[in-house]
C-alpha cells in the first residue's frame, strides 16, 4: 500500500501543478495574447515590468488582460495534496477481508525568480525549494520523507533543447536532485499553455471555457502518466477581488493492479484579471477503490476515501 500511495500521490501532485500552469506546451497554436512588457534579451539584468492593462469590460462579459513572464518577476508557490482511504481486500473470496487505512500528504513551497525570457516564455529561473515533504501514515504509524531538494537553491536554464540545473548557481546539481528539479521545470522555455488558453473573448458567468478544459486535460495526460483523465470541465463563474473565478470538475482514475482508484474532484481556480496568470486552485472530492480483475474474480477489493489538492501563488 505504501508504494501505491506514493505513486498515486505523486501523480495527483503533478495534476494540481498542471492545473496551476506547470504543463507541457501543446501542439495547437495558442490564442494570441497581448504582451505589455517589451521583449527582454536572455542576458539583460532584471528590470521591473510595466503595469499591465486593466481588464476590458465587453458588453456584459469580461476579457482578461495578459502579461507574459518578465525578467525580475518573483513569486512563491505553495502546493499541497492530502489523501485518506480505507480499503478492504479479501484475497481468496472467503469472506475474511483484510482492512487497511492510510493517510498521505505532500507539501511544497517554492520561491522563484525569472532570470531570462524569450518571447512569452521564461528560459532561465532561480528557484529555492523552501519545503518539499511527503508524509505517510499507515495503521497509526507515521513516516515523513523530505525531498533531496528541500532547502536548496538552483539555477535552471533551458538551453539547446535541454535543461541545465546548477546547485547554488555555480556547479552541476547531483543527479538525484537534478532529476527532481527537471521534472518540476520540464516546460521551461515554452509558453504556458494554460496562460495561452485563457480566452481573449468576453466571458460571462456560466460560460463553458473549452480552451482551458482542453489544455488542462492534455497537460494532465502528459504529466500524470499514472492517471486516466476521463473528463475536465471548466466554467467561468465571475469576478471576485480582482480575480477571475472558474469552477473546475475533473473525473480521473489511477490503476495499480489489482486495484483501481476512481476520483471525482470539484473546486475552484482563480486567475489574475490583469495578467492571465494562475493565482490559486482548490480541488477535492471522494475516491472509490475497486478491483481491476472484474466481478467474477476470486479476490474482492473495495474501499473509500477522499482527496484534496491546493495551490496558492503570490508575488514576492
Amino acid at each position: 500500500m505504501t508504494k501505491l500511495a506514493l505513486v498515486l500521490g505523486a501523480a495527483l501532485l503533478l495534476l494540481v501543478a498542471a492545473a496551476c500552469g506547470q504543463g507541457k506546451e501543446q501542439p495547437q497554436p495558442p490564442t494570441p495574447a497581448k504582451v505589455v512588457t517589451p521583449p527582454v534579451k536572455a542576458n539583460v539584468p532584471p528590470t521591473k515590468a510595466d503595469t499591465p492593462p486593466t481588464p476590458v469590460a465587453a458588453g456584459d462579459g469580461t476579457v482578461f488582460a495578459k502579461r507574459a513572464p518578465a525578467v525580475g518577476d518573483k513569486s512563491e508557490d505553495k502546493v499541497g495534496m492530502t489523501m485518506a482511504m480505507e480499503t478492504s481486500v479479501d484475497v481468496d473470496g472467503k469472506g475474511k477481508p483484510q482492512k487497511a487505512t492510510m493517510e498521505k500528504s505532500e507539501s511544497e513551497t517554492r520561491q522563484e525568480e525569472v532570470l531570462a525570457v524569450k518571447g512569452e516564455a521564461a528560459t532561465k529561473v532561480k528557484v529555492t525549494f523552501v519545503e518539499k515533504t511527503v508524509t505517510v501514515k499507515e495503521e497509526g504509524k507515521e513516516r515523513k520523507r523530505p525531498s533531496p531538494v528541500a532547502g536548496k537553491t538552483y539555477v535552471v536554464e533551458a538551453k539547446d533543447g535541454k535543461l541545465v540545473v546548477l546547485l547554488d548557481g555555480d556547479r552541476p546539481a547531483p543527479p538525484m536532485q537534478a532529476k527532481v528539479v527537471k521534472e518540476a521545470y520540464e516546460t521551461l522555455g515554452k509558453v504556458d499553455p494554460l496562460y495561452a488558453g485563457v480566452p481573449g473573448r468576453p466571458l460571462k458567468p456560466g460560460d463553458k471555457v473549452e480552451e482551458l478544459a482542453k489544455a488542462m486535460k492534455e497537460i494532465m495526460l502528459t504529466r500524470a502518466k499514472e492517471m486516466e483523465v476521463s473528463s475536465v470541465n471548466v466554467v467561468f463563474k465571475g469576478v471576485k477581488d480582482g480575480e477571475g473565478v472558474f469552477e473546475v470538475e475533473v473525473a480521473l482514475a489511477a490503476v495499480e493492479k489489482p486495484m483501481r482508484f476512481d476520483m471525482k474532484l470539484k473546486g475552484e481556480a482563480r486567475v489574475s484579471l490583469t495578467t492571465g496568470q494562475p493565482i490559486s486552485t482548490n480541488l477535492k472530492g471522494p475516491m472509490s477503490v475497486g478491483s481491476t480483475e472484474g466481478e467474477g474474480a476470486r479476490m474482492k477489493i473495495s474501499g473509500t476515501g477522499s482527496v484534496e489538492m491546493t495551490m496558492e501563488r503570490k508575488k514576492l
